[in-house]
């Protein structure tokens, strides 16, 4: 392992707003930042170019922030934006050993060439955390994501590895806050700032995966993972959107809800170890919460379908019935039968939709690609055009007021929306005046 870089005689609240910068500088989507307060987590998310700014203010005990970033201002694994980091959490103080000596004893792993060399060891007061920068990838690639996490918890276990370090959603201490359980700084041992490809990791420490994807009927395959992997997560999503249009009035629901989330949660996530917790934060979110006992009992089934899910012999005994696979192969009609699902609330869904609105849809796709096509030969109906881009623009506004109310700046607002800094001036003065 080469030379690694210790700052400490930097500021504390420099080399933690450094920290982040190395981990986040050019990163898209929201950065959660959270410590506790008077015995409560508290916790907020900001946009990466507001982090050095931010931290300032954050600085002190127990300061801890994501590993990943978020398309949403929350800290859920189906609302995952980048893939920017492998990380183990080593928790050597519960076998007896010194963070120090067992980092050397690592290395020795890394000469060995069983893991690759990390961009910065962190001691975080009682253990360290080894941290692999990666390119940044998108949500979709979670499972291979997962695999990599799963093969470096596997060949650090003996070292007081923590199997929860395979949750993408993941925070960790920034170096120079002090961990308020034994009053140690968090100190940060900088190597290298190259940041791995994960296809170059998983040749490297997933040889079986290679070959497995490499064989026939290889891109249908991939397809057809990478479908169901975004049909779950906008699954996911759809029962949140359907418990805020209910304002959390769910009477009668609760227990369907908490059991479909629970097993689409984990066929898209594989994560046996964070599923409960995700399910009992959904929980919350309903006007009359369900007691965390009856919250496990009432789903304890979906984790069973999810194992023969995964299981291929039971996979192949499905098919050989007749069905689809293993597990739950619901249809749209059940599901919004068993949620009571109302045409008007369809509409705000993404997948969980009736055939007819699923028709509907394709209707309007294809009124709006021939308008497309008539604009483009010079023959776009006046009015109509100007209707839309009435609604284009009333979009605009409502998106740039959203970031006004986050707090962003301007420029960091035309950034996350891809517009230009003159657009969204424009647009800012039309919200002042009261115009949009």
């Amino acid at each position: 392992m080469e030379q690694a870089h210790v700052r400490a005689e930097v500021p504390a609240a420099s080399r933690g707003a450094q920290h982040l910068l190395d981990h986040h500088g050019d990163a898209k989507g929201w950065v959660a930042l959270a410590t506790h307060k008077q015995g409560k987590w508290v916790q907020y998310h900001y946009m990466r170019q507001e982090l050095a700014g931010v931290y300032e203010g954050w600085h002190g005990e127990d300061v801890y922030f994501s590993q990943n970033t978020f398309s949403h201002p929350r800290r859920r694994v189906e609302d995952l934006r980048e893939l920017r980091a492998l990380y183990i959490d080593i928790d050597c103080y519960t076998i007896g050993y010194d963070p120090y000596w067992m980092k050397g004893h690592i290395e020795v792993m890394f000469c060995d060439d069983e893991l690759p060399v990390p961009n910065y060891v962190t001691f975080s007061g009682r253990g360290l955390i080894l941290t692999w920068l990666i390119e940044p990838v998108p949500a979709k690639a979670l499972p291979l994501w997962r695999r990599l996490q799963e093969r470096f918890f596997e060949v650090l276990k003996d070292c007081g590895a923590d199997p929860r370090s395979v949750d993408a959603a993941r925070v960790f201490r920034v170096e120079g806050s002090v961990n308020s359980k034994n009053g140690r700084e968090v100190v940060r041992e900088y190597v290298h700032d190259y940041r791995y490809p994960i296809k170059d990791l998983k040749e490297k420490y997933l040889p079986d995966l290679t070959k497995t994807v490499t064989t026939k009927r290889r891109d249908s395959n991939v397809t057809r993972l990478m479908n169901m992997h975004s049909l779950y997560y906008a699954r996911l999503g759809d029962l949140e959107r359907l418990i805020h249009l209910r304002g959390g009035y769910m009477e009668g629901y609760r227990e369907m809800t908490l059991f479909l989330y629970r097993y689409w949660y984990l066929c898209a996530t594989d994560d046996i170890q964070s599923v409960i917790r995700e399910i009992l934060k959904l929980n919350q979110q309903f006007s009359v919460p369900l007691g965390e006992g009856e919250v496990r009992r009432a789903t304890k089934s979906a984790e069973m379908a999810w194992e023969a899910h995964n299981s291929e012999a039971a996979d192949q005994t499905a098919r050989k019935l007749g069905y689809p696979g293993a597990g739950y192969n619901l249809k749209n009609t059940t599901i919004m039968t068993w949620l009571g699902i109302t045409a008007a609330e369809e509409g705000d869904l993404h997948t969980i939709i009736s055939k007819g609105e699923k028709e509907e849809r394709k209707r309007r796709r294809d009124r709006g690609r021939r308008t497309d096509e008539r604009r483009l030969a010079g023959s776009a109906d006046r009015q109509q055009y100007i209707c839309e881009e009435h609604k284009h623009t009333e979009n605009q506004l409502a998106r740039v007021a959203e970031g006004l109310a986050e707090g962003l700046k301007q420029r960091e607002i035309a950034d996350c929306l891809g517009l230009s800094r003159g657009r969204v001036s424009q647009l800012v003065s039309r919200l002042k005046k009261g115009c949009g």
